[in-house]
């Protein structure tokens, strides 16, 4: 009968030769519709308070406090430097340098998370003349699996982690940014497995989790 048919058309397709996945690049389309999907992030559940206590935290552990703590504050601080630093997402890996100020190419940025983070000095003989830069890194997906509804969460996970790096004061001469260990011992600290699976479970419906190992 019918049924007898559709199994072999499912067998008949099972046999056809497989295409080669490839990755389809999905932009989030800029800072501004970066904003806007961190924007409604910090309005899931307890988000925004959550984020807090995490950059906190990573104050307490290092001794050394944070810029801000409220994320869009850390954010809306990094965007508006005027010096060339700032946040640039959508960015291909393999060109960095295409979207970065010259005085910030080719140093030891700190990596993770879907991007990279860093500061330079305009001027590098006056502390104060630092600029931070965090980088989100341009996502795909795969064409045999292509779940892009998932994507801006994971882009917003990524800003989260890339601008948290850069989250340390510029009130002194001591420049550095929080480490990888850093960001995931806070994480621990406080309950979760690291720093992104504390971010998931605060700011990310659980339906829109990339699947842990």
């Amino acid at each position: 009968g019918a049924r007898g048919n559709d199994g072999q058309y499912d067998l008949h397709l099972f046999t056809l030769p497989q295409e080669p996945a490839t990755t389809i690049w999905v932009p989030i389309g800029g800072l501004d519709r970066m904003q806007m999907w961190l924007e409604e992030a910090l309005k899931y559940r307890n988000c925004r308070q959550a984020l807090q206590k995490l950059l906190a935290q990573i104050g307490s552990d290092t001794n050394f406090a944070p810029s801000h703590t409220d994320i869009l504050d850390l954010f809306n601080a990094l965007r508006n430097q005027t010096g060339g630093g700032g946040i640039f997402v959508d960015v291909n890996s393999q060109r960095l340098n295409d979207v970065l100020p010259e005085r910030a190419r080719g140093g030891e940025p700190v990596p993770g998370g879907g991007g990279l983070s860093s500061f330079y000095y305009t001027d590098p003989g006056n502390w104060r003349t630092r600029q931070r830069w965090s980088v989100v890194f341009l996502k795909g997906v795969s064409s045999d699996r292509p779940e892009r509804e998932r994507l801006p969460y994971e882009y917003v996970v990524a800003l989260i982690h890339e601008i948290t790096h850069n989250a340390p004061n510029d009130s002194s001469g001591a420049g550095l940014t929080y480490t990888e260990k850093q960001l995931d011992a806070a994480g621990r600290t406080l309950g979760s497995r690291g720093f992104d699976q504390y971010v998931r479970e605060h700011c990310i419906p659980q339906r829109y989790w990339i699947p842990q190992k």
